[in-house]
């Protein structure tokens, strides 16, 4: 029985990312972390991103695993809700370098759950989703990953409790129907 080589196609092979838009609900409004590029980053330099990473076999079993990472990178969050969004392939996603598939997903928690790492090459911030969407350019596909995770958090909070993620462990009727109201406007 022959082995299977896996360098022999290495160069074939696109790049496999996540990336994961993370939510919480405050002030009256959902917000995403978001962290800046370095500016001497091969590509986007400083740039806005969402967390995100690439795939490796050496290191992550799933994607899931991968995006999880992805966060823990970012923050202390270690068990929100996490779901997957979509697939993009493409060149557009990573333009100079490789073509690139990037599996999207989208995670709900509150923010007593997370903490900023603070690391020398980024600055992490909680952001506006509307502002983000509206006003800025984000590196790579994070602003069509963002879009799609919003569009679909509102879209599931017409007909599922998901939001109840965004709230915490106690959490009023009002403060329930406040959110809801504000995700399906």
């Amino acid at each position: 029985m022959t082995q299977y080589d896996f360098h022999k196609y290495d160069e074939q092979r696109p790049n496999v990312g996540v990336t994961v838009a993370l939510f919480i609900y405050k002030n009256n409004e959902l917000k995403t972390l978001v962290y800046k590029r370095d500016s001497q980053s091969e590509e986007f330099p400083d740039h806005i991103a969402l967390p995100n990473l690439f795939f490796q076999r050496q290191k992550h079993k799933t994607a899931e695993e991968a995006a999880m990472a992805a966060l823990r990178q970012k923050t202390s969050v270690t068990a929100p809700y996490l779901e997957q969004l979509h697939t993009c392939t493409g060149n557009y996603i990573d333009p100079n370098r490789i073509t690139t598939v990037n599996i999207g997903y989208f995670a709900l928690t509150t923010e007593d759950e997370v903490k900023q790492i603070e690391e020398e090459h980024f600055e992490s911030h909680w952001h506006s989703v509307s502002d983000l969407l509206e006003n800025h350019d984000m590196a790579f596909n994070h602003k069509e990953v963002l879009q799609d995770a919003f569009d679909r958090v509102k879209a599931k909070a017409e007909y599922t409790p998901l939001t109840c993620h965004l709230l915490g462990e106690s959490f009023t009727i009002k403060e329930f129907k406040d959110l809801t109201e504000y995700l399906i406007e």
